[in-house]
């Protein structure tokens, strides 16, 4: 009997790890990749996966979430995790990067503040997050240096950044529990941690807003109805994760009140990457068994060519102009 269990628990590990290392195709979008390695323009947006842009007016450097750690599928099921300082210091040179004037943590799971503290900490940065993101930075001896409560703006060089309240990537009840959805993280956390042990605490937009162009970063796949009606961005990046799992009505609501409501020129989709691969692999869509690429994407491409809305789709560390 205990040799037949431990066949199926095997086999159903062995079939999981198969599913998990399968990706999607990014063949078909081709089209809507166009980076270009060679970036003259000062004003520029570069990807690092998931929720996690590092902008640039060529004074000034900010950076949402900062998650590099990204650890794998293996570690977030058995293991406690923390971030990788060594990885973190090699991605940071890899971009030229020595200095960052601000990170902005947009909610406190794994993928958005476990690495904050620890890039704030190599580049010198401002730290902004919630009251959960500030205890996850203090069990790593850094201390937030703004706490957000609400809708707030912050001056940092010529960038005034605002806060916005927003909802989490809506998901089932059972993974929302797992997940922490709603949840704080208390002054008693310790770092390394189990991967549920980052709860959500509150979900934050970022609004940008700049003379050479207006940003918004909506890294969750959700929104506020009416929150957008008095902005106008320029370029959006837009949150996907599960998109396609939600009814055609949300999907259509969801663009509605963010891309159609800011006015916005440019979509480009994030949080869609596999974020339990290493960083410098290749970029790769979340695996079916988590989420519907092909589905989401053929929702964005639909819309943005009917309101005739630029898209673009960029691959970790793919550098974009902001003022095109």
């Amino acid at each position: 009997m205990f040799k037949t269990i431990l066949i199926f628990i095997t086999t159903s590990l062995l079939l999981f790890f198969i599913t998990v290392s399968y990706h999607p195709s990014l063949d078909k979008y081709s089209q809507y990749f166009t980076a270009k390695e060679n970036i003259t323009s000062a004003y520029k947006a570069t990807y690092l996966g998931a929720s996690s842009i590092l902008i640039s007016d060529g004074k000034t450097t900010i950076l949402t979430d900062g998650f590099i750690t990204r650890p794998s599928i293996y570690s977030l099921l058995f293991t406690q995790i923390q971030p990788d300082k060594e990885l973190i210091k090699q991605t940071l040179k890899k971009l030229n990067i020595k200095k960052i004037d601000a990170i902005i943590t947009l909610h406190s799971h794994h993928d958005h503040a476990m690495d904050s503290a620890e890039v704030a900490n190599q580049t010198n940065a401002y730290l902004i997050g919630s009251k959960s993101s500030a205890n996850i930075a203090k069990s790593q001896d850094f201390y937030i240096t703004k706490i957000i409560t609400g809708k707030q703006s912050f001056q940092i060089g010529d960038f005034k950044l605002t806060t916005i309240p927003s909802k989490h990537t809506k998901m089932s009840r059972i993974l929302g529990n797992i997940v922490g959805l709603g949840e704080e993280i208390s002054s008693e956390f310790k770092t390394p941690a189990y991967f549920t042990q980052f709860k959500e605490s509150k979900t934050y937009s970022l609004f940008i807003e700049h003379q050479k162009g207006n940003i918004f970063i909506n890294g969750s796949t959700n929104f506020i109805k009416g929150s957008l009606q008095n902005y106008k961005a320029q370029t959006v990046f837009l949150g996907i994760a599960n998109l396609s799992k939600n009814t055609k009505t949300f999907q259509e609501e969801y663009f509605k009140q963010t891309v159609i409501a800011l006015n916005a020129k440019r979509v480009i989709p994030i949080h869609w990457d596999d974020f339990t691969k290493n960083i410098n692999d290749t970029t790769q869509p979340m695996p079916r068994i988590f989420d519907d690429f092909k589905n989401s994407m053929d929702f964005i491409i639909q819309q943005t060519k009917q309101n005739n809305i630029s898209l673009e789709i960029l691959r970790i560390f793919d550098t974009i102009a902001l003022d095109k």
